[in-house]
């Protein structure tokens, strides 16, 4: 019985690996350190790191170090690693991670534990997306909505000095009216 159910699961790997490289999204695996355990296609194609050169290196030392504002970010506050000790999963929307070339993008991820069949941490499952064109999409529509406010103020700058002057306009004509009246008696 134990020698079908390992025969199952190592027909089942490839089809698990093949699954993973399907989806657009980065997913990776990490145990309880850190230490990257697998890597989809979208991820290595993400971050410019090869699978090869990613597994068996601690993640957050590759793709998380910094945080969005460039402070360092410390891997017992990284919400991976405390997944991984916590078991609680996490989503965050927005972050930053790091690629090969020393540049970094936006992501939104989400890591979940992953456990072993008598229930215990073995380590955790990233999944993220690089969120740059949302991120785009939101500053030209910010842009678009700043422009349209200033259209706005000003029309009714406009529509004030027209109001304006036509209540300046009425009294300037009756003056001169009664003034060329005044001159011709």
């Amino acid at each position: 019985h134990k020698r079908k159910l390992l025969k199952a699961k190592t027909r089942q790997e490839p089809q698990h690996l093949l699954n993973l490289n399907t989806v657009a999204d980065g997913i990776s695996g990490v145990d309880r350190e850190g230490t990257s355990t697998f890597v989809n296609r979208a991820m290595a194609e993400m971050t410019g790191w090869r699978a090869e050169e990613v597994v068996g290196r601690n993640q957050h030392e590759l793709l998380h170090h910094t945080r969005s504002d460039g402070s360092p970010f410390p891997a017992q506050e990284c919400p991976v690693y405390r997944s991984c000790q916590d078991g609680k999963a996490r989503h965050i929307p927005e972050d930053r991670f790091w690629r090969k070339d020393g540049s970094h993008f936006p992501v939104e991820y989400a890591c979940s534990p992953l456990r072993d069949d008598s229930g215990g941490i073995v380590g955790g499952v990233v999944v993220f997306r690089d969120i740059s064109e949302r991120q785009h999409s939101e500053e030209a529509s910010r842009l678009h909505q700043l422009e349209l406010a200033h259209r706005d103020r000003l029309n009714t700058l406009g529509e004030m000095a027209a109001g304006i002057a036509h209540e300046i306009n009425q009294p300037l004509t009756a003056i001169a009216s009664n003034a060329q009246a005044c001159i011709r008696l």
